[in-house]
C-alpha cells in the first residue's frame, strides 16, 4: 500500500464527482434534446422550418446534433459533480436527512444553472411552443441533474477505495480527473452568463481543492463554513435572475 499522501483524498473526491457528473450530465443532455424535440413539436406551422438561435433548424433532429448538445450538457455535468463533492460535507446528511439534502443541492443547481439556461432575450422561448412550458421545461434540467447525480455519487462513494491506496488505484483515480479538465475549459468559454457563471465556479473548484490538498488540516475545516455560504449566496442571485427573465419571457 502506498503511504496516505494528502493529495490522495482530494484526488478521489474530483475523481468522483467528475465522473458522476459526466453521467448525470448525459441524462440531463438527453432531457434536453427531448425538451427541444417537444418544443419543435408544439411549434405553430408557419415557424416551422426557421432558424433557433443557436443557428439549428426547427423540427430538423440530426444524429450529429443530437450528440453534441448530450455531450456538452455532460462537459458541464463535470462541473456540477465537482461542486457537488465539495459541497456535499456541508450538506446536511444523507442518513438522517436525505430530503433536506436532495431539496438543497437542487435548488442549488435551480439558481446556478437557471439564469444561464433562461434568457428573456433568447426568441426561441416565445417563438417554438408555449412560452410557458418552454420555461418549464428548460428551468427543471437543473434540479433534474442534482436529483441524479446525488445517488451516483452515493454508489461511487461506496464503491471506490479509500486511501492509502496502491499507486495503480492512484493511476485509475486520475484518469477522470485529467479528463475532466478540457471539459472545465470548454465550460470557461461558454458564451453568455453560462461562461460567466461557470468560469467563477470552476476557478473556485481548483483553488479549493488545491487548497485542500496542501493546506494544513487545522485550515481545512474553515472551507466547510466559508464555501458552501459563498454558494448559497451565488446560488440565491442566480434564483433572483432567474425570477427577472422568467417574468419577460412570460409577460
Amino acid at each position: 500500500m502506498a503511504e496516505p499522501h494528502a493529495f490522495q483524498g482530494p484526488l478521489r473526491s474530483w475523481s468522483i464527482g467528475a465522473s458522476s457528473g459526466f453521467l448525470a450530465g448525459l441524462v440531463a443532455g438527453i432531457a434536453s434534446r427531448v425538451a427541444m424535440r417537444a418544443s419543435g413539436s408544439l411549434t405553430e406551422g408557419a415557424a416551422r422550418g426557421i432558424k433557433t438561435d443557436n443557428g439549428e433548424t426547427v423540427g430538423l433532429i440530426t444524429f450529429g446534433g443530437s450528440i453534441t448538445l448530450i455531450l456538452f450538457v455532460a462537459l458541464v455535468g463535470v462541473a456540477g459533480g465537482l461542486l457537488y463533492m465539495l459541497l456535499r460535507p456541508s450538506l446536511p446528511s444523507l442518513e438522517g436527512a436525505r430530503a433536506r439534502h436532495y431539496a438543497l443541492f437542487t435548488l442549488l443547481c435551480f439558481g446556478l444553472l437557471g439564469i444561464a439556461v433562461v434568457d428573456a432575450e433568447n426568441f426561441d422561448f416565445r417563438t417554438f411552443g408555449p412560452a410557458a412550458v418552454n420555461l418549464a421545461m428548460y428551468s427543471l434540467l437543473g434540479p433534474l441533474f442534482a436529483l441524479v447525480l446525488i445517488p451516483i455519487v452515493r454508489w461511487a462513494d461506496g464503491w471506490a477505495p479509500r486511501p492509502p491506496v496502491s499507486n495503480g488505484i492512484l493511476a485509475l483515480a486520475a484518469v477522470p480527473v485529467v479528463l475532466s479538465l478540457p471539459a472545465l475549459l470548454v465550460l470557461v468559454g461558454a458564451p453568455g452568463f453560462l461562461g460567466l457563471i461557470g468560469g467563477g465556479v470552476v476557478w473556485l473548484l481548483v483553488l479549493i481543492h488545491v487548497y485542500r490538498a496542501l493546506a494544513p488540516e487545522a485550515h481545512r475545516s474553515r472551507l466547510q463554513t466559508i464555501v458552501p455560504g459563498v454558494v448559497v449566496a451565488a446560488a440565491g442571485l442566480g434564483l433572483g435572475l432567474w425570477a427577472f427573465e422568467a417574468f419577460h419571457i412570460l409577460e
